[in-house]
């Protein structure tokens, strides 16, 4: 007979009469100052009993409400900051973010981090044969990894920016194509994807390296500075080529987003309107953010 597994398991430690050590601790330290304050205290009775009864409820709330877990929640959710724009220090302190270069996020820990675009394909029209080979290939890729990395799965808006671009092009140069056709079909598809909120999903790998030997300060007047300064961008393009050709193995298109791609992809998470494709263009494109630039231009 089958049984349920619980997907959520808690383990407490029992430390006496049934409380853990953090109850026990809790309970011992206000139930003990709740009783010296109601009976060797100079307090009226009355105010001594109150007192006394609120350091039992705040004892109780500790110890088996875990308030004080909600207290450190709740100071940490006054901390964070609120209305984030992207291009700002508080965007940049919370997602960890030290600069963009060399088609790679470089984090204040020193992890270098590369994105991988994968196209999404519709698997249920594809052969048999095709199916068991982009499993067998992908399967064959995550055992082969010995390095982490991150799948990514987003929900968008339909993006029919490409496919109506290539369609006008065609009626453009088709002599007997009808451009007043094509602006009505355009606009219905518009219409429709709009109303209907038709979405697309987008699948990203997120491929991270952490730097052991990051360069410091007093590096600097070091020989071989350069090449120590490189070795970690050509460590992570390594990682990533090894991960397209098992995409590629797969059946899969993918590409690797530059510098500009990683910008508009991190943007896109604070800005529904900023367009997922590197090569588009955004309000970020003009945008002044006091001299402090998170993008690097890749020379």
């Amino acid at each position: 007979m089958a049984y349920d597994i619980p997907q959520e398991l808690k383990y407490k430690e029992i430390f006496a009469y049934g409380m853990t050590i953090r109850q026990f601790v809790y309970v011992a330290v206000f139930g003990v100052a709740a009783v010296v304050i109601f009976s060797h205290s100079g307090l009226p009775k009355e105010i001594g009993a109150l007192i006394g009864l609120t350091l039992i409820g705040i004892a109780v709330l500790l110890g088996f409400f875990e308030f004080d877990k909600r207290i450190i929640e709740f100071i940490a959710f006054m901390r964070t900051p609120k209305n984030v724009t992207f291009l700002s220090k508080d965007a940049a302190k919370f997602l960890g973010i030290k600069y963009i270069r060399d088609s790679a996020i470089v984090l204040s820990d020193k992890t270098f981090v590369g994105v991988i675009r994968v196209e999404a394909i519709n698997f249920s029209i594809l052969s048999k044969e095709q199916k068991n080979a982009i499993i067998y290939n992908f399967m064959n890729f995550l055992n082969s990894l010995d390095f982490r990395i991150q799948v990514i799965m987003r929900t968008v808006t339909l993006d029919m920016h490409d496919y109506l671009s290539n369609l006008e092009k065609k009626v453009s140069d088709n002599p007997d194509g009808s451009i007043a056709e094509y602006y009505s079909f355009k606009g219905f598809l518009e219409t429709y994807v709009e109303e209907n909120k038709v979405t697309d999903r987008v699948f990203y790998i997120v491929v991270p390296l952490r730097d052991e030997h990051p360069v410091g300060f007093k590096d600097i007047f070091k020989p071989g500075l350069l090449k120590k300064s490189t070795l970690a961008f050509r460590e992570l393009d390594e990682r990533m080529v090894v991960v397209q050709e098992w995409i590629a193995k797969s059946l899969l298109e993918s590409r690797r987003l530059d510098s500009w791609g990683i910008f508009t992809f991190l943007a896109s998470f604070f800005d529904s309107s900023v367009n997922l494709d590197p090569e588009s263009t955004s309000l970020f494109t003009t945008h002044d953010n006091g001299g402090e630039n998170v993008l690097e231009k890749e020379a």
